[in-house]
């Protein structure tokens, strides 16, 4: 199996309008493909950039994973700086395993910062999230080349809420953003179709904006108006 980091050290009618053209809607999930749209639907959450990571310039470190706030790891050794997020590769490779691999934001070319990638180029990444999460997004990368990464979203159980494809690049300057209307993200898993490493970062995350009702529900809405308005005109006549 192929990795590019051998340890620490190596170096989305009303609904439609309310949503607007950049988010699109796929059962409980709506997806956003730039991250104006998402943070405006989605305003004030915590951002996670690694920056706390320990790197020199033009460096890859690999490293065990999970890490966390509470789990710190390789050239986190206070873990990470926002609770609520455990990243991990997938399979876990645990102890020993370089599973992950952090580089700084000139190696390979990435530009929004240090990022986070699956050391080995057979496995994916896991993104895990405490309860109380809703939104989520995320630049993403891709080494050494271009790259579709399947974004697939799931809720408590594994039970998977849906998923999207975002293109992601060498510069690192791939976006995904969901909202969950139907309940928690417990984890998303990031899997790149040529084989390439995935990397993330700027992962915001936590409570979304309002979600959006669903069709029978405005449905619902206009009826209960309607009932209300009788009912007000039959008081006056009265």
């Amino acid at each position: 199996m192929r990795s590019f980091a051998r340890g620490f050290g190596l170096g989305a009618a009303a609904v439609g309008l309310l949503l607007g053209t950049a988010a699109r809607s796929q059962a409980a999930l709506v997806f956003y493909a730039d991250r104006a749209s998402f943070n405006a639907a989605n305003p004030g959450l915590p951002v996670e950039d690694f920056s706390e990571g320990v790197i020199g310039p033009d460096g890859v470190i690999g490293f065990d994973g999970p890490v966390s706030s509470t789990i710190p790891q390789g050239p986190f050794p206070l873990g990470l700086a926002v609770p609520g997020l455990t990243v991990d590769s997938q399979p876990p490779r645990g102890l020993f395993g370089s599973g992950l691999a952090l580089t700084s934001p000139s190696f390979g070319g990435t530009a929004n910062g240090n990022m986070i990638f699956a050391n080995f180029f057979d496995d994916t990444l896991d993104l895990f999230f405490d309860p109380g999460v809703t939104a989520v997004a995320a630049d993403l990368g891709s080494l050494f080349s271009d790259s579709n990464i399947t974004v697939s979203v799931y809720g408590p159980g594994d039970v998977l809420l849906g998923s999207t494809v975002a293109a992601a690049n060498n510069a690192g300057t791939g976006f995904f953003g969901v909202l969950s209307t139907m309940g928690d993200i417990a984890r998303i898993n990031l899997s790149s179709d040529t084989g390439q490493a995935e990397g993330v970062t700027n992962i915001a995350f936590g409570a979304g904006g309002a979600a959006v009702p669903e069709p029978a529900s405005l449905a619902s809405l206009a009826v209960a108006g309607l009932v209300g308005a009788g009912y007000r005109r039959l008081r006056r006549r009265a």
